[in-house]
């Protein structure tokens, strides 16, 4: 890897200290962490520094995010209680969990090898290992919650519906799966306001993350129908509630509960 390619050469481990001490989460970062590189990228960010900012306490919104949907769901965030946080990278929202919820018993589970050692090592957390295909999925064990937070905005067809089925079987009688799509909203802002197919679906094999394939992991655009549909079709899921653009003001946000 040469030198302007390394994800790390524009990093600033004072800056992490700083936005980190402020929340009193771990400023350990890993250098393959993509969330993190794509905001260095972003010509929005128009230094370092907000990049940084942006990261630690975007990742503090979204576990207060997660709370709120939580507590609206008529579960109580500040006792007991088991989540699992699907696809969770390298632990942009994980550092942040257990001040939210000072109860939790967190799993953390990711495709990357490298995420799985780091987020057991340095940020503490209970990792799993992800595997490539539903079918093959190794964790064995129900939870409250299972979050997955912009993972099928990046599933294709193939597979979408399998890793909805997938998910929601780790989620306990009476729990909930939260997870986030990329809507009409995100289409149109992101992704140049594509055509979406009648069945409302659409794939492009495209993702900043260049070490997945892209026909496993590209862009995704469902309708609300197109999800609907899908949730229907699974025994034991039914709908709680949908906030349209609930995550990032583009991202939609699914409340699906477990009834069996």
């Amino acid at each position: 890897m040469n030198d302007d390619q390394d994800p790390s050469s524009n990093r600033d481990d004072e800056a992490a200290r700083k936005f980190a001490g402020q929340l009193d989460v771990s400023p350990a970062l890993h250098q393959q962490d993509f969330i993190l590189t794509f905001l260095l990228e972003n010509a929005a960010f128009s230094s370092p520094a907000l990049a940084y900012r942006y990261y630690f306490y975007n990742g503090r919104e979204s576990a207060t995010s997660l709370r709120n949907i939580i507590a609206g769901e008529g579960l109580d965030p500040d006792q007991e209680f088991s989540l699992l946080e699907f696809a969770c990278g390298y632990g942009c929202v994980s550092r942040h969990m257990a001040n939210i919820f000072p109860q939790v018993n967190l799993a953390c589970c990711d495709i990357h090898d490298e995420a799985i050692e780091f987020l057991g090592n340095e940020l503490g957390c209970r990792s799993i290992l992800s595997s490539h295909s539903p079918e093959t999925l190794e964790i064995d064990e129900q939870f409250e919650v299972v979050f997955a937070l912009s993972f099928f905005s990046h599933m294709p067809r193939t597979t979408w519906l399998r890793w909805l089925r997938a998910l929601l079987a780790r989620v306990k009688p009476g729990g909930i799966l939260v997870f986030t799509t990329q809507g009409l909203e995100s289409a149109r802002v992101f992704l140049g306001n594509p055509a979406i197919p009648d069945d409302g679906f659409w794939f492009r094999a495209d993702s900043e993350q260049k070490d997945l394939d892209t026909a496993e992991y590209g862009q995704t655009v469902v309708s609300e129908t197109f999800v609907r549909f899908h949730i229907e079709q699974l025994p034991g899921a039914e709908l709680s509630a949908i906030r349209p653009k609930f995550w990032w003001k583009h991202q939609d946000t699914w409340i699906v509960r477990r009834t069996e």
